[in-house]
């Protein structure tokens, strides 16, 4: 008995620490808005006036701003999602939609440098229920980061499908890891009871073609501000695949990476359907 009275005592108390981690985090970044705001206006009225040899030291300090900005909005987003699942519960929408819109928007931004986004939807899908602004920001997260270690001339796929653990029937699609595809259709009916009917998941898949990741850092790759061994200096913050996670989570869902034997990444998103 005071055995688990300690380990409750020490359970709470971690609780507490990281509570009060995430709202340091979340003040610290807080903080850091106004600030990196001025110093981007103040950048934005010094480039007006100032000499072209110059302009290389300002374009510098630009940069290093912009990556405070972008650390100081992800550190904000990590701490918004468990309130965002209080204020904003999950309603009833068309994942396929949400696919669609993110990766016309995706593929616009990727066509300046030369990749592509393409969307794949093997299966229809019927509304699904979750938070979409929380959903939307988790698959935007993946598919970023794959742009990001992307080649030119290259392009991400964002898949959608369904499974279930059942064993497959003639018409199924069975994957690599034993479950069978199915139609999504009757996937819809979350509320629904369907007593001893096997477990139905959606998949969200985002693969890419670059260099994949080292096999060691895989088990690592969704920590907070973990690089990868192989990922150049100064590209993102290490927080955009923790995010993901944590919303894919919030959902009931899992999410890994794994690397593709002929090269890339591969991400997979399961969520309960």
């Amino acid at each position: 008995a005071r055995l688990a009275r300690d380990f409750n005592t020490m359970a709470e108390r971690t609780e507490e620490l990281l509570q009060t981690q995430r709202r340091l985090l979340h003040d610290v970044s807080h903080e850091m808005r106004s600030p990196l705001s001025r110093v981007a206006l103040a950048l934005e009225m010094a480039s007006r006036t100032v000499s072209p040899e110059s302009q290389r030291f300002l374009e510098r300090i630009r940069r290093d701003a912009e990556r405070l900005s972008t650390l100081s909005a992800h550190l904000l987003a990590t701490g918004h999602l468990d309130r965002q699942k209080e204020d904003e519960p999950p309603a009833w929408f068309d994942l396929q939609a949400m696919l669609t819109q993110l990766t016309d928007e995706t593929d616009f931004q990727a066509r300046a440098d030369g990749k592509r986004v393409e969307l794949r939807v093997d299966v229809t899908c019927a509304a699904f229920h979750g938070i979409r602004e929380m959903l939307y920001g988790a698959v935007d997260n993946v598919v970023q980061n794959a742009l990001k270690f992307s080649p030119p001339d290259t392009q991400v796929t964002v898949a959608l499908s369904c499974e279930t653990d059942r064993a497959a029937t003639p018409d199924d699609d069975r994957g690599a890891d034993g479950a069978s595809r199915r139609t999504c259709g009757a996937c819809g009916n979350a509320g629904a009871d369907h007593g001893s009917e096997p477990e139905r998941r959606v998949v969200i898949s985002i693969r890419d073609q670059g260099p994949g990741v080292p096999e060691a850092d895989l088990p690592m790759l969704f920590v907070p501000f973990f690089r990868a061994g192989n990922a150049p200096r100064g590209t993102g913050t290490g927080l955009g695949l923790a995010i993901a996670q944590r919303a894919v989570e919030l959902h009931g869902g899992t999410i890994a990476a794994e690397n593709l034997p002929k090269g890339g990444l591969l991400v997979t998103i399961r969520l309960p359907a």
